[in-house]
């Protein structure tokens, strides 16, 4: 254990557990899990906060919404540690619905992206997401529709959950949520045309040892971070679109049920869990791993 993750535990932990778990790709290190202490916390009103992005375009704001069920409308917050979050704004969409909104992401223009892709049957055949401007004053949104290229039924295999979304050199990826192994599909659209169901490109997999629940591209686009139950992921010096060639971070952690990741900064991270609760993890508390021989 390095000095880093010593100091970590020592101030965040509340109870930590060893770990020493494996990938077929990557021989984890044996490090102690980071027990994440809230920041702050979340008003009652946003009960399973699923996703988050912070605003390009208001400073320290950053959007989220319900999981679920819940109603059609993004929440701008607002937070200072130790202090209870604010409500600063709702954004309602209109003419949509929430059948399972799961991340939320947003582009240069300031356009944010509303995934509907939950999956949890794996019965949902063709999935949606909604675009509209964190400015727009009539919560008009664009939808899409989408169908990923190797889906088919009967589902053979679980892997077709989807609750990670971000952009990339304006582009939308998506990657997927598996539940009959522990790896997790990347897939770009090319191209988003409205009243068309979409086929995104399927690019690679990548043995990420858990269930991928939300992701997130820095303003800089040179970090990627995809979060697990149990563990986020941080992808660096990449080629193209090809995040997994480049250097490879990890970080275990325990903090509930975490739902949501985005990018403060280029060195740190925001989590939410459905327990309403806000964390903060500084990018150089995580581990450099490498790859099997």
């Amino acid at each position: 254990m390095t000095c880093k993750i010593l100091f970590v535990v020592f101030v965040w932990c509340i109870s930590c557990t060893s770990t020493s778990n494996s990938t077929k790709l990557f021989d984890l290190p044996e490090m102690q899990t980071v027990s994440l202490t809230p920041v702050s916390f979340i008003q009652k009103e946003i009960s399973e906060s699923s996703g988050l992005v912070k605003s390009r375009s208001y400073p320290n704001l950053y959007w989220t919404h319900n999981d679920s069920g819940g109603k059609t409308r993004l929440y701008a917050l607002r937070f200072e540690d130790n202090a209870q979050s604010s409500i600063e704004a709702v954004l309602d969409l209109k003419g949509v619905k929430n059948q399972d909104w799961e991340d939320i992401s947003i582009d240069i223009n300031g356009n944010l992206y509303v995934s509907d892709t939950g999956n949890n049957s794996q019965k949902r055949k063709f999935l949606h997401f909604y675009v509209i401007s964190e400015k727009s004053k009539t919560g008009h949104a664009k939808e899409y529709s989408f169908r990923f290229p190797d889906y088919q039924k009967p589902v053979k295999h679980k892997n077709f959950d989807c609750e990670a979304m971000f952009h990339f050199q304006n582009k939308l990826y998506v990657l997927t949520k598996h539940r009959d192994d522990a790896k997790t599909k990347l897939y770009r659209f090319n191209e988003l045309i409205e009243g068309k169901i979409l086929e995104p490109e399927k690019l690679h997999t990548f043995d990420i040892g858990g269930q991928v629940t939300s992701a997130d591209m820095s303003q800089s686009e040179s970090q990627l971070a995809v979060l697990t139950y149990n563990s986020v992921w941080l992808f660096k010096n990449f080629k193209g679109d090809n995040f997994f060639s480049g250097d490879v971070y990890f970080l275990p952690i325990s903090a509930k049920q975490c739902e949501a990741i985005c990018f403060d900064n280029e060195e740190e991270l925001i989590i939410t869990n459905e327990q309403r609760e806000i964390f903060r993890v500084a990018v150089h508390d995580f581990i450099k791993i490498n790859k099997r021989k």
